[in-house]
């Protein structure tokens, strides 16, 4: 029992206000309905039978077929889609089957069915093949798209955004650091040969390395 500050009783009393919710045409219940829950037995059940459903395999003829080459480097296979008919996706054909021009005959000494060259396709009647990309010809693309395909290439965007440094950067110059390095081939009779090598992996000693920090230090005032 309690008491207000007034000293009137303020306890509820829970049958009288059930017989007067009741006068006033309502009802009032107070209890909720009981939920059991699952037992432990039946959350295992429904678990397993998640847990071991099996998946419904697609048809043979719907599992899209992968490039098989296989990259020693990542030590994994390339995993690009190619065609049916096909083994290796476009880049990599060209390099395994090295192919150096873009008309190779089929009758040709070397040549494979399955060469890049030789892979064509029908678009509104008529037959389109491979062409090397006019830019980089390391890769190739169908000769329809070929025009497209130069305006986005990477190879132009590397040579725009090479030639924007030359023209706008002045402490830019093209293979500045760069030295030519001629060596000859020893024991073969077939002359020397050029090559490029960065100015950080050859050997230069005390001297030659301040003569060469001196001349880029010059180029970079003459050009500010």
């Amino acid at each position: 029992m309690m008491t207000n500050k007034n000293g009137k009783n303020t306890s509820i009393n829970s049958q009288n206000n059930n017989e007067k919710n009741s006068s006033n045409g309502g009802t009032m219940n107070i209890s909720s309905p009981t939920v059991t829950p699952p037992s432990q037995t039946e959350r295992s059940a429904k678990l397993q039978s998640y847990k071991f459903k099996e998946k419904s395999s697609k048809p043979q003829a719907q599992i899209a077929k992968k490039c098989e080459y296989f990259n020693p480097k990542r030590k994994r296979r390339c995993g690009l889609q190619v065609r049916a008919d096909l083994k290796y996706c476009f880049a990599h054909m060209s390099i395994l089957y090295n192919d150096t021009n873009t008309t190779k005959d089929s009758n040709e000494a070397g040549s494979t069915n399955t060469s890049e060259n030789q892979v064509t396709r029908i678009k509104n009647g008529k037959v389109y093949k491979r062409v090397k990309c006019t830019v980089d010809p390391s890769h190739t693309v169908w000769e329809d798209k070929l025009t497209k395909h130069v305006k986005h290439c990477n190879a132009m965007k590397a040579k725009l955004e090479l030639k924007d440094k030359i023209e706008h950067c002045d402490w830019f110059g093209l293979d500045y650091n760069i030295k030519d390095v001629v060596e000859a081939k020893a024991g073969n009779g077939c002359g020397g040969y050029t090559e490029k090598t960065n100015a950080c992996e050859l050997e230069y000693d005390e001297s030659q390395f301040k003569s060469f920090i001196s001349q880029l230090m010059n180029k970079v005032r003459g050009k500010i």
